[in-house]
């Protein structure tokens, strides 16, 4: 710390527009004068604040999910989980629980069976062949998602009986608390949603379906054109949805008891596939589904969407 005030205070009585004639070298000069009185020590805790909570937290749960990533992976994991077909993943139980109530992923609850018809309601789908939009899209809301930045960002307490919220002890006590207990702190939601958009690529690309999603990337633009121009997504995330939407009706209902899947995917508008009544330990698909997904969580370290705090 007294370095640092010792540099401020030299920085702060230099004159760097005397110390040179050229302008760009002086303003480089003033620049880390400014940063220097900015990048102090008494206000780095705010900054780390504002980059844990605001940013990887607040922001990174605006977009993490942008290409219902995110969505369709914990769909997926929770599927290929209740079929028996895939062991635990310590790093997506952690995303399982920091999800567990949102209306964004799950919308009538985290589901047991009928995988597909789940899928269907968290993207505001009516489950019919036609698979219109019945009702707008719940967002993923960080407030939701983290205590501390419910507390901290949104200065939202209501949640406290009305003797702490009116109170400096009880309104301190429970951003303490809310640091302490919240789950979510210190990770970067951005490099989440930035990592697993990938993996429907792979998925593609492995189960060999680029036909049927470029059929479905050609259906969903032809209903758009009926639709307000300013709906019109941009080709890549209309690809990635389109390829989401190709790999959870592959890959979903299959994920259910065998002796159903051929009247649910009959409710759903699809036909059942020759293997639909094995085992779902016996299908293919869904062994290099989970192959693909462990592969892809094991590929991301702690230490890349972890931030100090």
């Amino acid at each position: 710390v007294k370095f640092w005030v010792d540099e401020a205070h030299k920085r702060s009585k230099s004159n760097f527009r005397e110390m040179s004639q050229d302008p760009y070298v002086a303003g480089i000069g003033i620049l880390q004068r400014d940063y220097a009185m900015l990048l102090n020590p008494w206000v780095a805790g705010q900054q780390q604040l504002v980059a844990v909570l605001a940013v990887a937290i607040g922001f990174g749960s605006s977009v993490m999910d942008g290409r219902s990533q995110i969505r369709f992976v914990l769909h997926l994991y929770n599927a290929l989980r209740c079929a028996q077909v895939l062991q635990p993943l310590e790093m997506m139980g952690w995303l399982m629980r920091v999800f567990a109530d949102s209306k964004a992923i799950w919308h009538a609850g985290r589901p047991e069976a009928d995988f597909l018809h789940h899928w269907f309601l968290s993207l505001g789908m009516a489950v019919s062949s036609e698979r219109g939009t019945q009702r707008k899209l719940v967002p993923i809301d960080p407030e939701q998602l983290s205590c501390a930045y419910r507390r901290a960002c949104a200065n939202n307490f209501s949640d406290l009986p009305e003797r702490s919220r009116t109170s400096l002890r009880g309104v301190l006590d429970a951003l303490r608390s809310s640091f302490n207990e919240d789950i979510v702190l210190g990770a970067n939601l951005l490099t989440l949603g930035a990592h697993f958009r990938t993996m429907s690529e792979e998925l593609v690309d492995r189960l060999n379906l680029h036909k049927e999603v470029l059929e479905e990337q050609a259906r969903r633009q032809k209903g758009k054109a009926k639709k307000d121009k300013k709906l019109q997504e941009d080709d890549i995330t209309d690809w990635f949805h389109s390829a989401n939407g190709v790999l959870a009706s592959k890959l979903l209902l299959e994920c259910d008891e065998p002796e159903t899947v051929e009247a649910l995917a009959a409710k759903h508008g699809y036909k059942a596939t020759a293997t639909s009544k094995q085992s779902p330990l016996e299908k293919p698909e869904l062994l290099l589904a989970a192959e693909i997904l462990t592969a892809h969580v094991a590929a991301l370290h702690k230490a890349s969407y972890t931030l100090p705090c």
